[in-house]
């Protein structure tokens, strides 16, 4: 007599057709349902080259033969993202798209250049656009083929660099991502409102971190 078997993902007997969790997915190998397989939404989309299709990887299903995987990287109880993950592609920039945002576009365009240079450079390339518990921002990482890196990561690293010096201004992305603002509407609180993060997230005494930044936005300061 067969052994009914339960779907991993809801735990009910599955009835039909039993399916098993891709290679590369929290659920691999793991026995599940039509609806639970077909059903659950992406974390991460992939897109290969200059290619119009997309892959997508979900908790049970991974369009991309196990080439890349994603893991769930918790911030808080009730929020996180999802980060990228690769034996065969190496990620060579990090990045994130804040919708809407002069930064997006920013992002845009350095996406649009490091990929023509990508593309003359004869390298094999993956973009993974990944969600997170913000829906206003989504995670971009660029991947290169780690055979095709080997002869060409000197010339691709030097150009990268400039192309993230012109498009990529970190003080920017920072307080776009705090405050929603686009440069043209920074202000001076804006800006120490960035400070104060990162010293706190240095792990600095709140006390002191309040005192001096009150005496920069009056200023006090020496």
């Amino acid at each position: 007599m067969l052994k009914n078997v339960y779907c991993t993902c809801c735990e009910e007997e599955i009835q039909g057709e039993i399916y098993h969790g891709d290679p590369g997915t929290f659920y691999e190998g793991k026995p599940l349902c039509e609806a639970c397989y077909y059903e659950d939404e992406p974390c991460a989309t992939v897109v290969y080259g200059d290619d119009e299709e997309t892959c997508w990887i979900s908790h049970t299903r991974n369009e991309t033969d196990g080439e890349f995987r994603v893991r769930w990287v918790s911030t808080d109880p009730w929020r996180g993202y999802y980060e990228a993950e690769s034996d065969v592609y190496k990620r060579i920039h990090e990045d994130c798209i804040l919708a809407t945002s002069y930064d997006a576009e920013e992002l845009k365009n350095f996406d649009e250049k490091i990929r023509h240079l990508l593309d003359r450079l004869g390298i094999r390339y993956a973009r993974v656009f990944t969600r997170s518990s913000n829906i206003f921002s989504t995670g971009y990482d660029l991947f290169v083929h780690k055979e095709d890196l080997k002869e060409k990561a000197v010339l691709l690293y030097a150009a990268l660099n400039i192309l993230k010096i012109r498009y990529r201004d970190p003080v920017r992305f920072k307080v776009t991502a705090l405050t929603g603002k686009d440069p043209g509407d920074f202000k001076k609180e804006d800006l120490l409102a960035v400070e104060a993060f990162e010293r706190l997230l240095a792990g600095e005494d709140p006390g002191k971190v309040q005192t001096e930044l009150i005496a920069k936005l009056r200023g006090e300061e020496a």
